[in-house]
């Protein structure tokens, strides 16, 4: 393994510094150097200090360095016993952890000709994510000792591979370590992404197709977590990091892709039950406003949380679906001015952090205390978690939790977030459809019935309707008032089958035909077997029930005809 993890990196040594708990220094806490080299590397940095390590955790990105670039440094780069420093050698130091929450770095010492290439680059960028992950996973204890020691999978213990997809052509090149994770042999596996597909668990093949199906992409950097079944039936869980680079022409070319277990981050029984709950709860969501209760309900009181706030992304845009509490006393100011009606729409660029967070699409925590605009800030002073909700490829909403005292993150609630962002993020979606839907639907179906009620002589007509509003159920039902010559007034009711747009349809259709047949002084039962042949002849697969009275207002009598429908009730004066 260890040989395996400098064959990845394709370096001669690889080392891991963490930052003590005073936040003053990096320690060395793992090293892994390739036979008969005698590279070595100092067991601390200050982080206010000018070296490889201090400078790219302090700016937060990669930092390569040539020999020429690392002389400068002197004594603060690699050395050997013969050499103070070494000129002749290239060093790539990489920043573990974000979100303001930085952990140490990672440290690769390159002594090929060519110095550490654009693709390597890209590859030791994509692992060292992993092992940020086996960091954290090391927990806070382990990070404080005096000399720290990394329980959690990292460098050798960390099972990771890599692979190269065409995106013009769909082929795929993948490493032993790729294939022996998904546990299909080398002769096995023909270079097509379908292979990988086909042992991935099929509720989690979905979301994995959004990042390794050619069509689907789009240029920057994905990550997923999913789950596979080997050949003995064992579930794993796998983490996949990805760089899409793009050519010329600005169209993405090709990926770049990293694959590590991560069965160690996931989460316990009752974060898992968490989760369960949360995807029952958002089943039954049917509108936006579902899905925030549905969140709110789910999370705020489990996880202990002051506020949460989930809205959707629009334009420039923050549409706010619920807020917890809904008082906007316990808000920022920012979020305060922007409370326009029921919900406040604070503008992003007012948030630049979140912005930012939603750009990079990646969930984003940030421990007490960290350097934030006020209008974050005050969402979790003690700690807050910004989770993009993505779906089909795409950030669709954001859903922001604050605690009010100090925090923990560990990887398991890490993982936890993640796997409710996408929840939320596909729900979201779905009730937005929905939302419009059944929007367009009413909207249709009330267009299409009277704007108000005749005068009749003789009589007041009164209605009450009363449209479902769960999901889509609107769009079938009608009714209507027609006064007729010689004192007489029909009064309908219908119900076409179905409940949708097209049932909606059908329905202005059938109440505008039985209108025009009334209306040229056909009896009730020619008025309804016209209508019935005009439904045929619609060549539909919805059918339709009617009720059709035809009421004399001078005689007191009342002809009526049945399709299918129920019987009508009278109501005399005195209740009966």
């Amino acid at each position: 393994m260890t040989g395996h993890v400098l064959a990845f990196t394709g370096t001669a040594l690889v080392a891991v510094y963490v930052l003590d708990a005073e936040g003053a220094e990096l320690r060395l806490a793992e090293t892994v150097r390739s036979a008969g080299r005698s590279y070595a590397l100092p067991a601390h940095y200050p982080v206010s200090g000018r070296s490889p390590v201090a400078d790219a955790f302090r700016a937060g990105h990669p930092l390569w360095l040539t020999p020429t670039e690392l002389a400068v440094y002197g004594p603060a780069g690699p050395t050997t016993p013969e050499t103070p420093t070494m000129p002749g050698v290239s060093v790539g130091a990489l920043p573990l952890g974000g979100d303001g929450k930085g952990l140490g770095c990672l440290v690769v010492v390159d002594d090929a000709p060519g110095g550490i290439d654009a693709d390597r680059r890209g590859f030791i960028e994509l692992y060292a994510h992993h092992v940020a992950a086996g960091v954290e996973a090391a927990g806070p204890q382990a990070l404080t000792r005096p000399r720290p020691e990394l329980p959690g999978p990292t460098l050798d213990r960390l099972r990771v591979g890599s692979f190269v997809l065409l995106l013009d052509s769909g082929r795929m090149t993948a490493d032993t370590q790729v294939l022996e994770l998904f546990g299909i042999a080398a002769e096995d596996f023909d270079g097509r992404v379908e292979t990988l597909l086909s042992v991935t668990v099929p509720d989690d093949a979905p979301a994995l197709m959004t990042v390794l199906e050619p069509d689907l992409l789009t240029s920057g950097t994905a990550q997923q977590e999913f789950r596979i079944r080997r050949p003995n039936g064992e579930l794993r869980w796998l983490g996949l990091r990805a760089r899409i680079e793009t050519g010329a022409d600005g169209r993405p070319r090709r990926m770049l892709g990293v694959v590590a277990e991560t069965s160690y981050l996931r989460p316990s029984a009752d974060e898992v039950s968490l989760v369960q709950r949360l995807s029952t709860a958002l089943a039954g969501a049917t509108t936006v406003r579902d899905v925030g209760r549905a969140v709110v309900g789910a999370l705020r009181d489990p996880l202990g949380a002051g506020r949460v706030a989930v809205a959707e992304a629009q334009a420039d845009q923050l549409v706010v679906g619920v807020l917890a509490p809904a008082e906007p006393t316990a808000w920022p100011e920012v979020w305060r001015a922007a409370w326009r009606s029921e919900w406040p729409e604070p503008p992003s660029h007012a948030l630049p952090t979140l912005a930012e967070a939603l750009r990079e699409g990646q969930v984003s925590i940030w421990p007490e205390g960290a350097d934030l605009e006020p209008g974050l800030a005050g969402i979790g002073p003690g700690g807050l978690a910004v989770l993009p909700l993505p779906a089909d490829g795409r950030i669709v909403g954001v859903c922001l939790i604050g605690w009010e005292r100090r925090h923990e993150f560990g990887p398991e609630e890490r993982s936890l977030l993640t796997a409710t962002a996408g929840l939320v993020g596909q729900a979201l979606v779905r009730a937005h459809a929905l939302d419009a839907e059944h929007e367009l639907a009413t909207m249709l179906q009330r267009s299409l019935l009277p704007r108000k009620l005749p005068e009749l002589p003789g009589g007041v007509a009164v209605t009450r309707y009363l449209p479902a509003t769960m999901g889509l159920e609107v769009g079938g039902d009608w009714y209507d008032v027609i006064p007729l010559p010689d004192g007489h007034v029909a009064l309908v009711i219908g119900d076409v089958q179905g409940h949708s747009a097209a049932a909606a349809t059908i329905m202005g259709q059938m109440r505008t035909a039985i209108r025009a047949y009334a209306v040229e002084g056909h009896p009730p039962d020619v008025v309804v077997a016209h209508a019935n042949r005009l439904l045929v002849g619609m060549e539909t697969d919805l059918f339709a029930t009617c009720c059709y009275a035809d009421l004399d207002m001078e005689e007191g009598e009342a002809w009526f005809v049945r399709a299918g429908h129920i019987q009508p009730l009278l109501r005399l004066p005195d209740g009966t």
